[in-house]
């Protein structure tokens, strides 16, 4: 159907219920810095990267850190943190869709890669797999947090290029659908198809399948959402800090909702 205004009663609805459904008890708190990582929800507190958790000595049911995601890895069903460097390179990797799999820095004497379409983790003879996962804060598409993640979308084009959702593609086609319409409709619906049309085209898009189909054509494309913005994990006095790539005198980016009159300001984002 048509693309769903941020007023439309059933979207409020339907973000409050998603993100009343996280408020639920909690059995200790997991730093990100610390071995164990099984969280209750697999997602970074954002009241813990400025250190204002009430819940941190109670136990808070997210994964408390100093940086607004962090990459775990899977031991026999037991999600473990990777140390900081590794989830940087695994970060960094990550936040360009072109690219497929990176190598991380060697477990003991094992070289292993990341593979981001199965977001596992193998050696080249395949025979050590482990399941890795990525934790953020809240989307931004439904959160007002400064500490919200924005995620942007693409789309592979005709020259197999990555294009973003709402710019012109390398062809000099332009996407009218953007990344925050998208990531609203992932958000809501995850498990269904988001339908669509733009001009005499009908789209549709699979999340379950990160594809897009033109209905009309049956063609259909890759697509993938990927995090905005950079942020490097340090030591500092001991303490896990972490710091943005932006300059210190330019670190607000406008990021447009859907009406050009509306924006918000997200601290630690590039767009």
């Amino acid at each position: 159907g048509a693309i769903k205004s941020f007023d439309d009663d059933t979207y409020r609805h339907k973000i409050k219920h998603i993100l009343e459904n996280k408020e639920n008890a909690g059995n200790g708190t997991c730093l990100s810095h610390n071995h164990f990582g099984n969280v209750e929800i697999p997602e970074i507190c954002e009241y813990s990267i400025d250190n204002q958790c009430q819940f941190e000595k109670t136990g808070c049911k997210r994964l408390h850190g100093k940086c607004p995601y962090y990459w775990q890895i899977e031991y026999d069903g037991t999600w473990a943190n990777l140390k900081s460097f590794q989830s940087r390179e695994l970060e960094d990797s990550f936040k360009d869709p072109a690219n497929n799999e990176c190598s991380i820095t060697p477990f003991d004497i094992m070289e292993l890669k990341a593979n981001f379409k199965l977001m596992k983790i193998q050696n080249d003879s395949s025979i050590h797999t482990y399941k890795i996962r990525r934790l953020s804060t809240d989307s931004a598409a439904i959160s007002n947090s400064s500490k919200a993640t924005v995620y942007d979308w693409y789309f592979l084009d005709n020259n197999n290029a990555w294009a973003k959702y709402g710019y012109i593609d390398s062809t000099g086609n332009r996407m009218f659908l953007t990344s925050n319409d998208t990531e609203l409709n992932f958000i809501l619906y995850e498990k269904s198809l988001f339908k669509y049309k733009i001009e005499e085209f009908e789209y549709e898009l699979d999340f379950s399948k990160m594809i897009q189909r033109n209905i009309s054509t049956g063609k259909e494309r890759e697509v993938r959402r990927r995090p905005q913005g950079k942020f490097l994990l340090t030591y500092d006095n001991a303490n896990l800090q972490y710091e943005s790539d932006i300059s210190k005198n330019n670190n607000r980016y406008i990021h447009f909702l859907k009406k050009e009159s509306e924006v918000r300001i997200y601290p630690y984002t590039n767009i």
